[in-house]
C-alpha cells in the first residue's frame, strides 16, 4: 500500500511503502503489504507434499477451508536454501493474476515477519553476480539486506507444473 502526506501548505511529502519483511534462513523477502492475506502459525494438520513431489514443495496448508500449496522460497529459486519443511510460520500470499485455479500461495519463514514503512527512493539495488529465477532484485533498505520476490514467476512455476488448489 502506498500513501501520499500533503503539508497544509499543499506540498507534497515522503511517499510510504508498506511492505513486509519475511525472514527466510538466510536473508527475507520483502513483499507490498497488499499482497499478504494473513501470516500464521503453520499448522500441524497441514498436508504434506506427496512422494515424487519437487523438494521446494512442503505440502498443502488448509487455510480457510482451502488446500493452499506452500513452498520454501529458497528451494524453489535454487538459492542454496533447505525446502523449509521445519517452519513454524508460513504467510498467505494473494495471487497476483486473478487465476481461480491458484488465488493462493503460502510460503515458510524462518521467524517473525515485520511490517516496514519505506520512504520512495530509500530501496537501493544492489548489484550480484548470479540472477536466479523467482527473483525480481537484490535490495538494501537501510542495514536491512533483502529479496523481492517474482511473485508472477513463482505463480507461473506451480500453475506449469499442475500445483493448484
Amino acid at each position: 500500500m502506498t500513501t501520499t502526506t500533503q503539508s497544509v501548505a499543499g506540498e507534497q511529502q515522503a511517499v510510504l511503502l508498506r511492505v513486509l519483511f519475511i525472514p527466510l534462513e538466510e536473508g527475507g523477502l520483502l513483499v507490498p503489504n497488499t499482497a499478504v492475506a494473513e501470516v500464521i502459525e503453520s499448522d500441524p494438520q497441514m498436508e504434506l507434499a506427496e512422494t515424487g513431489a519437487p523438494d521446494w514443495l512442503i505440502g498443502r496448508l488448509i487455510w480457510r477451508g482451502l488446500a493452499v500449496p506452500t513452498i520454501g522460497f529458497e528451494a524453489l529459486t535454487l538459492t542454496g536454501g533447505k525446502p523449509g519443511r521445519g517452519a513454524r510460520r508460513v504467510v498467505v500470499l494473494n495471487t497476483l493474476n486473478g487465476n481461480q485455479a491458484l488465488p493462493f500461495v503460502a510460503m515458510a519463514m524462518s521467524g517473525l515477519p515485520r511490517l516496514i514503512q519505506v520512504a520512495e527512493g530509500t530501496v537501493r539495488a544492489v548489484d550480484v553476480s548470479e540472477r536466479a529465477d523467482g527473483i525480481l532484485r537484490y535490495v538494501r533498505v537501510g542495514e536491512l539486506n533483502a529479496i523481492i520476490p517474482d511473485l508472477d514467476w513463482i505463480e507461473k512455476r506451480l500453475m506449469d507444473g499442475g500445483i493448484v488448489m
